[in-house]
């Protein structure tokens, strides 16, 4: 897909990490949003199908308008509901996943359950007067390509392409290349890495991937303070961890987790 006319973004994560990011177009969006109603259709439609074959084998009128009401409320969850759960839980819907979007917060985060709620609620207002007309205005307008429910959410829609996390990943490995000689046989029982979430890998990745670029004066405020983090997260003693560095033992505490988090 062509990025020509793509827009960056520059956030600062709460540990003070700054990220630049190329935000989602009218297009990509567009396209994600058609795979995305497309497979949606097809589902609502077998509901609908489900619910008229329950109508014509019971033929009562009363219980017609109760399937009748249930299936307009079903399809309502369904539309909502997926968009809601799927980006909250995987940062992107399946339409996104195929284009290469994924939903972030304005600080780089993974969005929250509120965040995720009010972006798809609103989204009803995208479609007025008709189509994808609003929407479509304001997320051309806007210097980070939002719609109204990122505004309102404070959220913002990225490129996140296989290619980009190849490249990621090829500059990550060579940075843990560079330490591994500096780093001790260790391993991370399963219980700790049980006890990690979402946040914590987003936060220890954001790091690693920083790390090559990150300035001395960065290295010694952040990587103490993500080393305490992950102490107390894991409820570890200062000696159940290697000997190193902070960042040597950041980099060892992402070898043991990144076979979990990176799919």
């Amino acid at each position: 897909m062509n990025q020509t006319f793509q827009r960056e973004m520059d956030v600062v994560t709460p540990e003070q990490v700054r990220l630049k990011f190329q935000t989602a177009g009218i297009g990509s969006r567009a396209g994600a949003q058609a795979i995305d109603m497309l497979l949606l259709g097809l589902v609502i439609l077998l509901v609908y199908a489900l619910f008229g074959e329950v109508l014509i084998r019971t033929g009562e009128s009363l219980l017609t308008e109760y399937a009748l009401a249930g299936a307009i409320v079903l399809a309502f969850l369904l539309q909502y509901g997926y968009f809601t759960v799927s980006e909250y839980v995987a940062g992107r819907t399946i339409g996104k996943r195929i284009v290469g979007l994924r939903v972030l917060q304005d600080n780089g985060q993974p969005v929250t359950v509120l965040s995720s709620l009010i972006r798809n609620l609103l989204r009803i207002f995208d479609f007025l007067p008709v189509g994808y007309t609003l929407g479509a205005i304001v997320s051309f307008l806007h210097p980070s390509d939002k719609r109204l429910g990122d505004l309102l959410a404070g959220t913002v829609v990225v490129y996140d392409t296989a290619g980009e996390r190849g490249r990621r990943n090829k500059r990550t490995n060579k940075v843990i290349e560079r330490r591994r000689v500096n780093l001790p046989a260790f391993t991370l029982d399963e219980r700790y890495k049980r006890l990690v979430g979402r946040e914590d890998w987003l936060l220890l990745r954001t790091f690693i991937d920083r790390l090559e670029w990150m300035d001395s004066y960065s290295l010694r405020m952040l990587a103490p303070q993500i080393v305490a983090h992950f102490t107390a997260k894991l409820e570890l003693t200062p000696g159940e961890l290697p000997a190193l560095p902070p960042e040597d033992v950041l980099v060892a505490l992402y070898e043991q987790l990144r076979e979990d988090w990176e799919l």
